[in-house]
C-alpha cells in the first residue's frame, strides 16, 4: 500500500473514501489539499469571514467529491453553531448524485480526458474564459493607447503642466521680443522717440 496518498494498486483511496477511477482519486486529492489551505486561511478568521469564504466555494462549486463536500460539512455546521450568523446567510450544499443513462457521473464526463466532447459545463467555462480574455486585451489596449496619446498630446495634463506651461511662457517671451524688434525698427526707420 502506498502511505503516501493512501492507495493500493487496484484503490484509490483520500481521507477513507475509496474512489473507482483514476480521475476521481485525483480530483479527491485536490480538493483535500484545496481544504486544508482554506482550513489554514480561516482557522482564526471572523465567522463573518468564514461565512463570506464558505458561500464563494459554494457559488464556485469547487467540491464534487465526499472529501470536499465533507469539508463543506464541517465549515456549514461551524456557521449554524455561530451564535452571530444568521442561518439563511448559509448556503445549501449542492450534491452531484444523478448518473447518466451511460452509468457514469457527470464529474466523470467532466474530467474524463479521453472521450472526444467536452461536457456543457466545460464548454460554458470556456466561452466564458474567452470573453474575459478578450475583454483583458481589449483593456490593456486602451491602456496603452492613453498612454501613448497623453505622451504625444499638446494638452496640459497632470503629468506635464510644469513644463507645458514654462513652454507657453517662453513662446511668449519670445513674440514679445519679437513685437519689441519690430516697434524699435519702425521707430528708429521713421524716426519716432
Amino acid at each position: 500500500m502506498d502511505k503516501k496518498n493512501g492507495s493500493t494498486k487496484n484503490s484509490y483511496i483520500v481521507n477513507r473514501y475509496e474512489f473507482e477511477t483514476q480521475q476521481e482519486f485525483e480530483r479527491a486529492k485536490k480538493e483535500e489539499a484545496a481544504a486544508r489551505f482554506i482550513r489554514q486561511k480561516l482557522e482564526f478568521a471572523a465567522p463573518e469571514k468564514v461565512l463570506q469564504i464558505y458561500n464563494k466555494v459554494i457559488d464556485e462549486k469547487m467540491f464534487e467529491t465526499p472529501v470536499g463536500l465533507q469539508f463543506l460539512r464541517e465549515l456549514q455546521m461551524h456557521l449554524v453553531n455561530s451564535p452571530s450568523i444568521q442561518s439563511d446567510k448559509i448556503h445549501n450544499i449542492p450534491v452531484k448524485t444523478k448518473v447518466a443513462e451511460t452509468g457514469e457521473s457527470t464529474l466523470e464526463k467532466t474530467l474524463n480526458p479521453q472521450e472526444g466532447k467536452e461536457s456543457p459545463d466545460a464548454k460554458k467555462w470556456h466561452r466564458r474564459f474567452g470573453v474575459v480574455l478578450l475583454l483583458v486585451f481589449i483593456l490593456i489596449a486602451m491602456v496603452i493607447s492613453m498612454f501613448v496619446i497623453l505622451q504625444t498630446s499638446d494638452n496640459i495634463t497632470i503629468l506635464n503642466y510644469k513644463e507645458q506651461i514654462i513652454n507657453q511662457y517662453e513662446d511668449w517671451e519670445t513674440q514679445l521680443e519679437e513685437r519689441e524688434q519690430k516697434v524699435k525698427e519702425y521707430e528708429e526707420k521713421y524716426g519716432i522717440d
